[in-house]
């Protein structure tokens, strides 16, 4: 054809020494146009040199297009003369990089760009394992001990001689965290609130890690490495039971530490800790926790109450009246109006509850009927002020949308306290809007 004599490329002259032309990363480029694939080689000449245009190209004349080649992405071990380089590139590129990337950029008027990806099922654990250049290992340091995992604070807090308050926080690497309170009055349960992480879980994250970082490396905080031991004794009747654990998942280990302090899960101080010098440390890594998650100015939803325990809890039957009351004993038996009250509430059948009328006395929480399902009504605390106890409740309503069915309800709170012997104020019960289903 009339134009096979006209080149399509700028010819070379002399010999090449540079490398060939297509390698934008790390110069590794392999020409198909004109060139031998040993950069230092002589060019195509005469005939050989002729048959260097594109084929089935459409190229104006004197036009000039980059020549078409392979990207190598990453490096190569260097090798003997007569052996093909591996490619290697950096550990971390290839977990982000899951599969092997070929660039190729096309010879005709407008570039095209084709991108395949092969995927390698094995790639990240190879990525692991692989050894580098000349036979070397890439070995990955451990994570701290439970970086991966969770933290976990258990305080006990006695409240008299048979009650007590109890705190679990539990805060994952993932940033979420979940708090339990409960408390009891000889070992039956009174109330239990469950508080669950709502802030943002990439700086609680963040923040997981600094602390999980100063748990292993701080020389005035580090609890691992086998320093601190699990149990440093017993503690007094009158003291706050402490146990911090932190759970390794990526070992499958946990470590725990128990101690002593006075105060609640909000309330600790170090300066309270024993029976050891280390306690101070379990002490503050729980105030940490805490610290991070629920912030400096939150309480114990229990905070000052006395001991208490459910007796029942539900909704009204005729025997439930209207408005709240206790039940106290003048001779140490059973009041005649609990008696009465009690074979109306659940029958002759069911026998009487285990109440030390000498000791305790029965509240019943209750604030008058409801015209929709789903109300609850729980006693929260019950708070000597002064001259007088005051009983605080929550009322649990349905949240918005929930729909709940119209009836006539009559909630109620029963429980048993240590034997109170000042007046007895009821509050009204402060409305707390729940989830649906919940």
């Amino acid at each position: 054809m009339a134009l096979r004599l006209f080149a399509d490329r700028k010819g070379i002259d002399g010999v090449p020494f540079h490398p060939a032309p297509v390698g934008d990363r790390i110069r590794d480029g392999v020409s198909t146009h004109g060139e031998p694939a040993d950069p230092a080689g002589i060019p195509a000449r005469g005939s050989d040199q002729t048959k260097a245009f594109m084929a089935k190209e459409k190229l104006a004349l004197g036009g000039k297009q980059r020549l078409s080649g392979v990207d190598v992405v990453g490096r190569a071990c260097t090798t003997r003369e007569d052996e093909i380089p591996s490619p290697e590139r950096a550990t971390h590129q290839k977990v982000a990089e899951t599969g092997l990337m070929i660039h190729h950029e096309g010879i005709s008027n407008r570039q095209a760009f084709v991108k395949v990806r092969l995927f390698f099922p094995l790639l990240i654990l190879l990525a692991l394992s692989v050894g580098g250049c000349s036979g070397d290992t890439v070995v990955l340091p451990a994570p701290r001990f439970a970086q991966v995992g969770e933290l976990r604070a258990d305080v006990q807090v006695p409240l008299g001689p048979e009650g007590r308050l109890e705190g679990t926080i539990v805060w994952q690497s993932d940033g979420r965290w979940s708090l339990v309170e409960r408390i009891y009055q000889r070992d039956i349960l009174g109330g239990e609130v469950v508080r669950t992480s709502s802030n943002n879980l990439r700086d609680l994250t963040t923040a997981y890690a600094s602390l999980v970082q100063q748990l292993n490396e701080s020389p005035g905080l580090r609890l691992t490495g086998g320093q601190i031991p699990p149990i440093a004794g017993s503690c007094a009747p009158d003291q706050t039971r402490i146990r911090f654990s932190m759970v390794d998942t990526f070992r499958n280990e946990i470590q725990t530490w128990d101690r002593c302090a006075r105060g609640n899960l909000f309330t600790l101080t170090p300066g309270s800790a024993g029976p050891d010098a280390a306690a101070a440390r379990i002490v503050t890594a729980v105030q940490l926790i805490r610290s991070f998650t629920l912030g400096d100015l939150e309480r114990s939803v229990f905070q000052g109450s006395l001991p208490f325990a459910t007796l029942q809890t539900g909704v009204g039957t005729p025997a439930i009246p209207q408005t709240a009351r206790f039940f106290r004993s003048s001779d140490g038996n059973a009041p005649e109006d609990w008696l009465a009250f009690w074979a109306s509430l659940m029958g002759n059948q069911v026998s009487q509850p285990d109440i030390r009328w000498q000791e305790e006395m029965v509240l019943l929480m209750v604030d008058g009927n409801r015209g929709e399902a789903g109300h609850r009504l729980r006693v929260r605390r019950v708070l000597p002020v002064g001259a007088l106890t005051l009983i605080e409740a929550v009322e649990e309503i349905p949240g918005d949308f929930c729909t709940p069915a119209s009836v006539s309800e009559r909630p109620y709170h029963l429980v048993r306290v240590p034997r109170i012997a000042t007046a007895v104020q009821f509050g009204q019960p402060l409305p707390l809007r729940t989830p649906c289903g919940q």
